[in-house]
């Protein structure tokens, strides 16, 4: 299997709609690739003897979850993901240094996972409207695809939920 079709299927992450259906997308190829540590647990993808990694193995890790976020994402995040910057690390409590001030670079893949989730991971109030105008708005046609519209309502009553949305199932069931 060539390395550019490998991962055929991934979803491209457009914006806050998307980005949860994304990040489980991503976290999955990255594990099933072996490279997971470096967006997900970045202390294990260091070059050591306790880790078992090689300097060159760990790059690699490192350049493959790079390459993952970089080709699931549309231009105009990419474009924002080049200059990004994150927020600086506060001190920790009962600390007596300062905490920095100074926003930090973006440089590894964890930091952009991180840049990608507070900028998207929260969901503004019009696409949860959109969602429940899309759920509550559905007529089901009988025309040989009643399977595929159904788990297609259940795709965005999970959405639904996964914004602290609240629909029982026997009320779902009273919308169809």
């Amino acid at each position: 299997m060539s390395s550019e079709n490998a991962y055929p299927k991934l979803p491209i992450l457009q914006g806050t709609g998307n980005f949860r259906e994304w990040l489980r997308a991503v976290q999955g190829a990255a594990q099933l690739g072996g490279f997971a540590a470096p967006l997900f647990d970045p202390m294990k993808n260091v070059a050591s003897v306790t880790t078992g990694l090689t300097e060159d193995a760990a790059d690699q890790r490192e350049m493959k979850a790079r390459g993952l976020i970089t080709r699931t994402i549309s231009p105009h995040i990419a474009t924002e993901l080049e200059g990004a910057k994150l927020p600086p690390i506060p001190a920790p409590p009962g600390s007596t240094t300062a905490a920095s001030t100074t926003p930090r670079d973006v440089v590894s893949a964890a930091d952009q996972l991180e840049w990608l989730k507070l900028e998207y991971e929260k969901i503004d109030t019009v696409s949860v409207i959109f969602e429940w105008q899309k759920l509550i708005s559905t007529r089901l046609v009988n025309d040989g695809t009643l399977e595929a519209q159904l788990d297609k309502l259940w795709e965005i009553r999970a959405r639904s939920l996964g914004t602290r949305g609240h629909l029982p199932g026997r009320q779902m069931v009273g919308l169809c």
